[in-house]
């Protein structure tokens, strides 16, 4: 059986990676982190990096969240199309 070779260490990405990544802009990605939404590290105290698997998980929650408001309004446009018959 073949092993698979798993980093012990996460990616880490510079921020202009990430943005790219997302595909945002850098001062989108900034709001993010200065907001608290997406984690980072600093290394050397300034040099700011991303865990790739942070990113995963953020975009895995937005379509989680996009998902709930989809179908909320599509609850609403039902309601909408009863009221008018």
């Amino acid at each position: 059986m073949k092993r698979q070779n798993t980093p012990l260490v996460p990616q880490l990405l510079r921020a202009v990676e990430a943005a790219r990544y997302l595909g945002v802009s850098r001062n989108f990605l900034q709001k993010l982190l200065e907001a608290g939404t997406l984690p980072c590290v600093r290394l050397d105290g300034y040099k700011l990096r991303i865990a790739k698997t942070d990113l995963d998980r953020w975009v895995r929650k937005q379509r989680g969240a996009y998902r709930k408001v989809a179908s909320r309004n599509r609850e609403i446009q039902k309601l909408h199309a009863y009221r008018e018959e």
